[in-house]
């Protein structure tokens, strides 16, 4: 179906992107911030969450530009106050989000956008991937085999939760449970906002 299609876009888009930057941090090739890049996995999943909220209702769209005003707000905060992420970051980071929410204006936006986002929030969640690579250790001669068996596991794991989350659409729409899909999905995305928001803040203020 369509939807199965558009999940399979996005997976692929999110491996991409991981796989680009987990080859690139584990050979050492680049080495960025690793508490920033934990900060602004965060933030990845705040955003991806509020564009789900929109995914199901165009009324939900303030939850995305709330995004916006709350990654501004944050900024000027860490700029002033001090915090873990540089002010180019910063600035690359508003920009990027501001002119995502800007293009995603509705439902039809979301979706079409929606493969290109994971695309590049795999590519900082590579780097995350890398730093738990990095800490168990590369065997010597063995670095390109351990990589490609480290991102075989996180595929692996990737496949799993995507399909344990269909498989429970699957018996939710075959069962009374039905009419609380919406409710399941709006409780399960407003809780991953909060998740990303504590992480996000928790992570650039070291707190």
């Amino acid at each position: 179906s369509l939807s199965l299609r558009r999940v399979f876009i996005t997976v692929t888009g999110f491996t991409i992107g991981h796989s680009i930057t987990l080859a690139l941090a584990a050979l050492e090739l680049i080495q960025p911030s690793t508490v920033a890049i934990e900060a602004l996995i965060g933030f990845t999943i705040l955003l991806v969450a509020s564009q789900a909220l929109l995914l199901e209702d165009q009324k939900n769209l303030i939850f995305l530009k709330s995004s916006v005003c709350f990654l501004i707000i944050l900024g000027l905060f860490s700029l002033i106050f001090g915090g873990i992420i540089s002010p180019l970051t910063w600035l690359g980071l508003i920009i990027f989000t501001v002119s995502y929410s800007n293009l995603v204006e509705t439902k039809k936006d979301a979706k079409t956008y929606s493969p290109a986002l994971t695309l590049v929030f795999g590519l900082i969640h590579g780097f995350g991937f890398a730093s738990v690579l990095l800490e168990l250790g590369l065997p010597k001669g063995k670095a390109v085999s351990s990589l490609f068996g480290f991102n075989l596991g996180v595929e692996f794991g990737q496949i799993l939760v995507v399909t344990l989350a269909i498989s429970t659409l699957y018996v939710l729409g075959k069962t009374k449970l039905i009419k609380y899909k919406e409710n399941l999905y709006n409780i399960s995305a407003l809780f991953l906002i909060a998740l990303g928001t504590f992480w996000f803040v928790g992570r650039v203020f070291s707190l």
